[in-house]
């Protein structure tokens, strides 16, 4: 169920999401790793629909999870953590979430979303209004995904490099960065 609510977030289905967080939170009695996880998706997804700023859920649901002595998934709620800053207009406390999600990263070697790292610093640097920080952690999360073959985190980190060239004026290389990475999904 973690694994659907992952991928959930990454499509950006917050709605989706919601309900699988809720499902997890329901089934907390019988596994009680479960209820710290639908906490921070909660959490996460009630502020990426605009209901409310729920950082203070992640954060309780985050340290629920740690008191379990586990770091699996760790670097992943606190990238979660992050971009729930941002979304609440506190970037800088965003950054910081991602420091230490890259230092667990480091240590754990769990690298399944080091790429999302970079790209959630590259959108809290851009809302700090520094551009060629952001287009520099885009680039990175956009590399990182390459290598690990995650497509999918590849067309987020494009994506979100490729916006802020066609805010710059550079279309055409948004355009052709964009183009290869979306030619890899097709419909179905």
């Amino acid at each position: 169920l973690v694994e659907i609510c992952i991928a959930e977030w990454g499509l950006c289905s917050p709605e989706s999401l919601l309900l699988s967080a809720e499902e997890l939170l329901s089934l907390a009695e019988q596994f009680t790793m479960f209820e710290p996880q639908g906490m921070i998706l909660r959490g996460w997804c009630l502020t990426a629909l605009g209901r409310e700023d729920e950082t203070l859920l992640i954060k309780r649901g985050l340290a629920a999870f740690r008191a379990t002595g586990s770091n699996l998934w760790v670097p992943f709620f606190l990238t979660l953590l992050a971009d729930a800053y941002g979304m609440a207009g506190k970037p800088e406390e965003g950054l910081s979430c991602l420091d230490e999600a890259a230092r667990l990263i480091e240590f754990t070697q769990e690298r399944c979303t080091e790429s999302e790292v970079h790209r959630v610093r590259g959108k809290l640097l851009s809302l700090l209004g520094d551009m060629s920080a952001a287009a520099r952690s885009f680039h990175v999360g956009m590399e990182i995904a390459r290598s690990q073959q995650a497509r999918l985190f590849e067309l987020r980190a494009a994506t979100s490099l490729a916006r802020i060239w066609r805010d710059q004026g550079k279309r055409n290389e948004a355009r052709e960065l964009l183009a290869p990475v979306y030619g890899w999904f097709t419909e179905g």
